[in-house]
């Protein structure tokens, strides 16, 4: 009986973590060579450079600058950096190590309630313009996130269930 609760309260705990993750942007640069993303804490923004996979993760908003975790060419350097991007602050991103940027990541503005971060990711080479605000960026939509939520639900119920249970038995 404890093993059975304690497999339900693991299962309780692997849903929670699920629900709160954040969302992924997918960002496109072989069809745009700048973008403004809108992220909130714990979202995510991948994105491709010269075959190698990029992910840029939200840990902290602030007033003018934004802390963030950035897995830069994932597949061949798996460890993280961590920065802090503000208006005067940029992540330049070397892909190919080669001493020659691939992008640029700046911190744009943040939203008044401190919900959103817009960075701004281009290419070096290009000129910010006030267009760059694209409605192609599409947020992956996690389908599962109904289904997790409802598991954690079932579960709670049968971990509460089951401790009445356990305890009337004793």
């Amino acid at each position: 009986m404890k093993r059975l609760i304690s497999l339900i309260f693991l299962l309780t705990l692997f849903c929670i973590f699920n629900v709160v993750a954040g969302d992924v942007l997918k960002l496109d640069f072989t069809k745009q060579d700048q973008y403004i993303s809108g992220l909130k804490e714990g979202d995510m923004t991948e994105f491709y450079l010269n075959g190698e996979r990029n992910i840029i993760i939200v840990d902290k908003i602030k007033p003018d600058s934004v802390d963030v975790t950035a897995f830069i060419a994932q597949e061949t350097n798996g460890y993280p950096y961590y920065t802090t991007l503000s208006k005067t602050k940029t992540l330049k991103l070397d892909v190919e190590r080669d001493d020659i940027d691939d992008l640029f990541v700046t911190f744009y503005r943040s939203s008044e309630n401190l919900e959103y971060v817009y960075l701004l990711m281009k290419k070096p080479e290009i000129i910010p313009t006030g267009g760059v605000v694209v409605n192609e960026i599409k947020r992956e939509k996690r389908g599962y996130d109904k289904y997790m939520i409802t598991g954690f639900i079932l579960s709670i119920v049968l971990l509460v269930f089951l401790i009445f249970k356990y305890k009337k038995s004793k």
